[in-house]
């Protein structure tokens, strides 16, 4: 069922596109964050993302926005790392360290705006995601035996995930938009953890 919805907003995003009164490109800044009922452990990590939008207009109020792009999310986790001394085997220490979580993601929304006013739009509306690739390969802490670094082999797997998001845009020219977002996975392929997002970042309309 959870598949069937995913592929229907594709579905929907693609043919809007080739219906719609507007289309352009769209970037910016991230910090995503894992989230478990296990641990508290994770914190925000930075990220980019990179893509393509359109706008459907429905009536003088409300639009309808379909996106695909590529996001780099993920989570940093704090956690303890055991060292050991080379020139004393018997000899152990636990480190913390900060293991950084790479997500390499497409995403694709399918929102509704709403016009607050001539400058300022509200959006909202459920997400689908395709995690292609992930990775720890950087894992960063500093002990008594000096800074370590570690690296880790990723998984290729695809993951899928819906999520839903919120967020408001200023509109500074005709074409240009400034925007901040928040995503909130509601259920993760094979997966207890769920992922959120901030975002900021420009659209430009061609």
């Amino acid at each position: 069922m959870r598949l069937k919805i995913i592929f229907t907003l594709i579905f929907i995003g693609f043919q809007t596109l080739n219906a719609q009164t507007a289309y352009g490109i769209k970037g910016g800044f991230n910090l995503s964050k894992y989230h478990s009922d296990l641990t508290d452990s994770y914190s925000y990590k930075p990220g980019f993302y990179l893509g393509g939008t359109g706008k459907f207009e429905l009536n003088n109020n409300f639009n309808l926005k379909p996106e695909i792009f590529f996001s780099y999310q993920g989570s940093n986790m704090n956690t303890n790392i055991i060292l050991y001394d080379i020139n004393d085997p018997q000899a152990e220490r636990v480190e913390a360290s900060k293991i950084r979580i790479n997500e390499y993601a497409i995403n694709v929304p399918v929102l509704v705006d709403f016009s607050l006013s001539e400058r300022f739009y509200l959006e909202a509306g459920p997400q689908a995601g395709f995690i292609f690739k992930d990775n720890s390969k950087i894992v960063k802490g500093r002990g008594d035996y000096g800074s370590f670094e570690i690296e880790g082999e990723g998984d290729n797997d695809l993951q899928i995930s819906l999520a839903f998001v919120f967020g408001i845009n200023y509109k500074i020219t005709k074409d240009i938009y400034l925007g901040a977002r928040y995503s909130r996975d509601i259920k993760r392929q094979d997966s207890s953890l769920t992922n959120s997002i901030i975002s900021t970042g420009l659209e430009f309309y061609l």
